[in-house]
């Protein structure tokens, strides 16, 4: 169970954990020390949001390494316009160099799409990452299923998968080197966490590199079948929620395309 804990040494009494705590189990105010309001135990979850916004690195949670703790450095953020660059100059990745992304680099960037958020701070969700031969097997077993004679909209409108695949071209995981199962529960939540989670994968990925491919009939298709799921590693309760085909870019976009006027409604 999660707690507060206070350095009184470090504090300044300037109110700002209480001000930010999203599950309000805090009090104070400026020039008091904050501490953990009565019968709040159970409440906490986690998010950090005392430790992140204290500008006298006074406040921590139990549960939290206090040794994982770094400072933002703000010289490292990108300016607004090289955000917008960034995001609009994204595509969809569909060919791959041969080599695989080094484990420890792939595991570096699965750690920042780590931090995304999630509802409540549950951190429900897990990786696999599965290489060409893991990927082989899967899209065998996909391409079996495809096959068979009983129909749902989804078997039908990928049948043409099926063709391709004996006829040893990749129209499922596009020649990628790895790919990439966000895995979690079945919860409200979980589904909505794991794009997130998978959106910051791909935005991570690209200073790399490293280009991205969302794979929808592949995360579908395994609901189709327990030795697709075998082959991930799925658990029970667990579903896979986002996949993302993974590999170092190939062909990279030099410009970037017109999009639709933006439609949006304003309420105030």
């Amino acid at each position: 169970m999660p707690h507060f804990i206070l350095r009184r040494e470090r504090c300044k009494q300037c109110g700002i954990c209480s001000l930010v705590c999203p599950a309000k189990i805090l009090k104070g105010e400026e020039g008091a020390f904050p501490s953990q309001r009565p019968n709040t135990d159970g409440r906490c979850i986690a998010c950090g949001h005392c430790t992140a916004f204290c500008p006298h690195r006074a406040c921590d949670i139990d549960v939290l390494p206090p040794d994982l703790y770094r400072p933002v450095e703000r010289k490292l953020l990108p300016s607004p316009e090289a955000v917008a660059a960034l995001c609009k100059s994204r595509r969809s990745i569909r060919q791959y160099k041969e080599n695989p992304v080094p484990r420890e680099l792939l595991a570096s960037i699965l750690e920042t799409a780590g931090h995304a958020p999630t509802a409540k701070n549950q951190r429900s969700l897990r990786f696999a990452c599965l290489g060409r031969g893991a990927l082989s097997t899967l899209g065998d077993l996909m391409a079996e299923r495809l096959e068979k004679p009983e129909a749902t909209a989804l078997i039908v409108e990928a049948k043409g998968l099926a063709l391709a695949w004996r006829r040893g071209m990749d129209p499922i995981f596009r020649g990628a080197p790895q790919a990439v199962f966000v895995i979690g529960p079945n919860g409200h939540w979980d589904g909505v966490d794991a794009v997130i989670a998978a959106t910051y994968l791909e935005v991570a990925a690209l200073p790399h590199g490293i280009g991205c491919c969302w794979a929808g009939y592949a995360m579908s298709l395994l609901r189709e079948s327990a030795a697709m799921r075998a082959v991930v590693g799925l658990r029970e309760g667990e579903a896979v929620h986002a996949v993302q085909m993974i590999g170092f870019i190939r062909l990279r976009p030099t410009g970037i395309p017109a999009r639709e006027p933006l439609n949006c409604t304003w309420v105030e």
